[in-house]
């Protein structure tokens, strides 16, 4: 099992083998096995040291105790503590050792043991202070490399510690790598681009989102700082006028976003068009609504009533979700305040979630009135409410249900706000379909 384990190069297979000789009660057999893998100058699986250290622990002082007692939690904490403080003395000895090897080694192996130290290092304060520095170094001279997921694992764990300007070049190489499975790190690493280097990074963004082919996410786009760019005016006209905008697709969403952000004032006229001529993709309408709201207040404020009352697949709950996410405003707060008491109530849902998150004080007035218009129409008969909510047999009682926890939820949890001791009262007493105790809410009777 240890030789299957040490030689494995599968992240699934070294996983099955790790927890088969944790679970071992072969410790002494295991451990000088593991000892020898580590002190070999080839690659070894990169939580070899957390492993060993671990058997060696148990080693030392046993298995771990199973007789817990709530009675006496210092005592467990205690316990815990001095096996920690165990455990962290071999992972330094185990780390110490593969770091003493690493001029030794040579090609991919020397990449991978240093790798392999600064992943834990990064991963343990207690061993970070000492070899951070060196490792960080080592880092920087191999990264052409690493992976281009320990590239960005590499520029994640260290934008806090390392001076910026020595991370840049491998932040553009991550940023841009064209592989598709690139996307799951673009959003952190585009994000550390555009804080520390935002012309650059709007830049690159601008010239990836408006190509033809582009697959950029969307949420990246939103990185990019808010400026009208009229350079870009007759590109956007014309991907407006394009048809394949109206289409199903993900493009859409991108020149969308570009608007959001890039978009001036002059190509209002032809976002307005569009908007005319669309049916709702919320995340689409949501960014140019977003956009109006930017450029024109009160054109956003008008389509943003519009399309809250469009029954339509609840669009107008979803555009106010994602402008919640993208751009929100206060200038949009009036007509989200009147949203409150539309007929959809997935829209007065949303609307009381945003208003609970973004809304000003002034907002916490309408939120009381539609809860106590909510429990006059409902009081006494919470039953039926509680009823939908367990089997969503009538989708408007458990709609109803769900505003009042939103409502509720929106009152308490308020960035804006804080809800006095009469207040926090009257929403324990009045709930129909929640609990309120000591400031916080649960659902149910």
């Amino acid at each position: 099992m240890v030789r299957l384990y040490l030689a494995s190069t599968d992240a699934s297979d070294q996983g099955m083998f790790e927890w088969s000789l944790r679970d071992s009660s072969q410790i002494d057999v295991i451990v000088p096995l593991l000892e020898t893998g580590l002190s070999a100058l080839t690659r070894t699986p990169l939580d070899l040291p957390e492993l060993l250290a671990g058997l060696q622990m148990r080693q030392e002082l046993g298995a771990e105790p199973t007789d817990y007692d709530p009675a006496e939690p210092q005592k467990w904490a205690a316990e815990w503590e001095a096996r920690s403080k165990v455990r962290d003395k071999y992972l330094a000895q185990a780390n110490a050792q593969v770091m003493a090897s690493i001029e030794r080694r040579s090609g991919p192996d020397r990449v991978a043991a240093i790798y392999q130290v600064w992943h834990e290092a990064s991963r343990h304060s207690a061993i970070a202070p000492l070899m951070l520095s060196r490792l960080q170094s080592d880092m920087l001279a191999v990264a052409n490399d690493l992976t281009l997921e320990q590239q960005a694992e590499f520029v994640i764990f260290s934008w806090q510690t390392m001076p910026h300007e020595q991370l840049l070049a491998l932040i553009r190489k991550v940023a841009l790598n064209p592989n598709p499975h690139a996307n799951r790190y673009n959003l952190a690493v585009f994000g550390f681009w555009c804080e520390g280097w935002p012309q650059e990074c709007d830049a690159a963004i601008l010239q990836d989102a408006l190509g033809s082919n582009s697959k950029m996410d969307p949420q990246v786009i939103w990185l990019m700082s808010e400026a009208e760019r009229p350079e870009y005016d007759e590109i956007l006209r014309a991907k407006l006028r394009d048809p394949a905008m109206l289409e199903d697709d993900s493009h859409p969403q991108q020149i969308a976003a570009v608007i959001l952000r890039a978009g001036s004032r002059n190509i209002a006229p032809a976002v307005n068009s569009f908007l005319d001529r669309s049916t709702c993709e919320a995340i689409t309408r949501g960014e140019l609504i977003g956009y109006l709201f930017r450029v024109a207040p009160e054109r956003g404020a008008k389509r943003l009533s519009e399309v809250l009352q469009v029954e339509e697949a609840s669009c107008g709950a979803w555009v106010l979700v994602s402008l919640q996410m993208m751009r929100p405003s206060e200038e949009m707060v009036p007509v989200v305040i009147k949203a409150l008491d539309f007929p959809i109530l997935d829209v007065a849902r949303a609307a009381a979630r945003y208003l609970g998150k973004y809304g000003p004080a002034s907002s916490k007035d309408a939120l009381w009135e539609r809860l106590e218009a909510l429990w006059g129409a409902w009081r006494g008969r919470s039953s039926e409410l509680l009823r939908a909510m367990n089997d969503d047999s009538d989708p408007t009682r458990a709609a109803t249900a769900w505003l009042e926890n939103d409502l509720v939820s929106a009152l308490l949890n308020a960035k804006n706000w804080k809800l006095s001791l009469a207040e926090l009262d009257r929403l324990h007493s009045g709930c129909l379909t929640c609990r309120v105790d000591a400031g916080t809410m649960s659902v149910g009777p």
